[in-house]
């Protein structure tokens, strides 16, 4: 058989601004819809079945901005950033043995991979890699992929890059400040985020995923790069970079393990290039694929 796959959606953008003296106001609310049409011409005598999946995605997110060391060259601020989106599939035209994937849509704890951006509005490094453990990938139950380490500064925003997202929806609060006696691009940050516990009924006992995520550490910010490290995080983030090994060696028990602290940092590292493509406007799926 055979398969052409097409994609193509829309977006509004409502945003705002209020400054104040030492301060500033942003908001941003903001309605996506993708329709994902895959055609597939069966070897078989049977008809040619065309599916079309349609995808809503609603956030809202303000932040606030206090720069309480107003001096030119050495100011210094508090920014508190609060966040809530939605996913919900409007309808679903694939057979049953072809269910749907929707990832692309997915709101992820660390901002948007590059599978997310799909009105590409930045640059991504690997942006249709392959998954692997080395990108901080994971192909087994949670069935989605982030393609690296990058994400965009949306979303659950956490400073920990994790493949953990949510279908259903996210909420998050993030924190960041700079210091007084360090350069003001050094900033110690701190994240929660908070998804629905989906049901399973594939697993055959009461197996609790993770639902209540928390990090900080150091990140530091430029005018288009930031990268931020993870020092802290709680147990149902760590869980989310660990692996699954073969304990004994090759065609041992394949068991579950938790990272190590130095495995914990390497998989963790998350940056952002705030290096725009387009304006977003309309979506461009065969338009720069290769980014």
């Amino acid at each position: 058989e055979q398969s052409d796959i097409g994609i193509y959606g829309w977006r509004l953008n409502y945003f705002g601004t209020k400054r104040g003296p030492v301060s500033v106001f942003e908001y941003k609310v903001s309605l996506e819809n993708v329709s994902q049409n895959a055609y597939v011409l069966h070897s078989l005598p049977i008809p040619p079945t065309d599916g079309i999946t349609s995808t809503n995605r609603g956030q809202v997110e303000a932040k606030y901005t206090w720069n309480y060391i107003a001096t030119k060259k050495k100011a210094r601020s508090i920014e508190l950033r609060g966040y809530w989106g939605k996913v919900g599939m409007l309808s679903d035209g694939r057979t049953p043995d072809r269910s749907a994937k929707t990832e692309n849509m997915y709101l992820m704890l660390s901002g948007a991979s590059g599978q997310q951006d799909v009105f590409y509005d930045e640059y991504f490094r690997g942006r249709n890699s392959a998954p692997t453990f080395a990108n901080n990938s994971w192909g087994e139950q949670y069935g989605f992929t982030t393609n690296g380490q990058q994400r965009m500064n949306n979303m659950g925003g956490m400073g920990t890059a994790t493949f953990m997202g949510s279908r259903s929806s996210l909420t998050a609060i993030n924190f960041s400040m700079s210091l007084p006696k360090v350069p003001a691009s050094i900033r110690v940050f701190a994240d929660y985020a908070s998804r629905p516990n989906p049901i399973l009924f594939s697993v055959p006992e009461a197996l609790p995923l993770p639902t209540k995520f928390f990090d900080a550490g150091l990140m530091i910010r430029t005018g288009f790069l930031q990268v931020s490290v993870p020092l802290f995080m709680n147990h149902d983030l760590l869980k989310t970079l660990g692996s699954i090994e073969e304990v004994g060696g090759p065609g041992g028990i394949k068991q579950y393990v938790l990272p190590t602290y130095k495995q914990q940092l390497q998989r963790g590292i998350r940056f952002s290039l705030s290096i725009p493509l387009n304006s977003g406007l309309f979506l461009r799926k065969s338009l720069l694929s290769g980014l």
